[in-house]
């Protein structure tokens, strides 16, 4: 079962596709010549079982044309079965996309999986290898330049939350309170919401300690407080809708499910649990 920290990274990647470019830099020939990068659906295979999801699927393209296939993994320890699927994830992005070159990450910000996840997969004999590109603590430098932050306020919070809990606390706390500033300052409400959770999340107890003790740490982690009370609140209203729906026997497709579920407006989740009393449809609800 994925943990909440793992969560958390693979999100952040897939709501900010622009860091894929970045990542790119890490490998031999860097970004192609692209004017786009998508994120594709992550479940990859006709049947779509569990073992064949992605953290994250990515297609870059030049004009209408996808030149390249990313698949990104989040991987917080080893885990020897992803030897085995791994290789599926890149074949079945590539006749996806209908391109023949795709590359395979693996973030991490643990100091033993890079050695293991860079291992090349055999594809059997004659067949070749796949290899991974591991990006860990070692990798990523650790941004500190509070210029640089704000350039790249989302690669600045993926560099801290990989280091959170390997660098010195002190330096640990330092980066995440500088990655913290750049994302407020640069993202726009969930997306800056979404880092700053990573950001927390990923730190050592010592480091978040330290984080806390900070004035403007303390500042973050009171808001973020504040905006988990408010976000509980409205998951539960958003169950109750389901839950009312599900008495009354009212279908729920899983896009409207979603919708429900994502909604952090609590008024708006107000006006549909009354509606959701007496709507014929589900559909209803959205037009009251």
């Amino acid at each position: 079962m994925p943990s909440t920290l793992h969560e958390a990274f693979a999100h952040l990647l897939r709501q900010r596709p622009d860091i894929i470019a970045e990542l790119l830099h890490f490998t031999a020939s860097g970004a192609p010549k692209h004017d786009s990068i998508v994120v594709r659906p992550a479940e990859l295979g006709d049947h779509r079982p569990t073992e064949l999801r992605a953290d994250g699927v990515f297609g870059v393209f030049l004009g209408q044309e996808a030149v390249l296939a990313v698949v990104l993994e989040v991987q917080l320890w080893i885990a020897r079965q992803k030897l085995f699927v791994w290789p599926s994830y890149l074949v079945s992005a590539r006749a996806s996309l209908r391109t023949l070159d795709a590359v395979l990450f693996v973030i991490t910000n643990d100091l033993a999986v890079p050695a293991w996840a860079r291992q090349p997969i055999p594809l059997g004999p004659g067949s070749g290898f796949v290899q991974a590109h591991v990006l860990g603590p070692a990798e990523l430098p650790l941004l500190t330049d509070a210029t640089l932050a704000r350039a790249h306020p989302t690669y600045a919070a993926l560099t801290a939350a990989v280091h959170g809990r390997v660098a010195e606390p002190r330096e640990a706390a330092r980066a995440a309170l500088i990655a913290a500033e750049a994302v407020r300052e640069a993202l726009q409400g969930g997306d800056a919401l979404l880092c700053y959770d990573l950001l927390v999340a990923a730190l050592g107890t010592q480091a978040r300690e330290v984080f806390e003790m900070l004035p403007q740490g303390y500042q973050f982690a009171d808001e973020g407080f504040r905006r988990a009370a408010a976000e509980g609140k409205a998951e539960g209203k958003a169950e109750d809708i389901l839950a009312v729906l599900e008495a009354r026997e009212v279908a729920v497709s899983p896009a409207l499910r979603a919708r429900i579920l994502e909604c952090r407006d609590l008024g708006a989740l107000d006006l549909w649990l009354r509606a959701a009393a007496t709507c014929a449809t589900a559909d209803a609800l959205f037009s009251r």
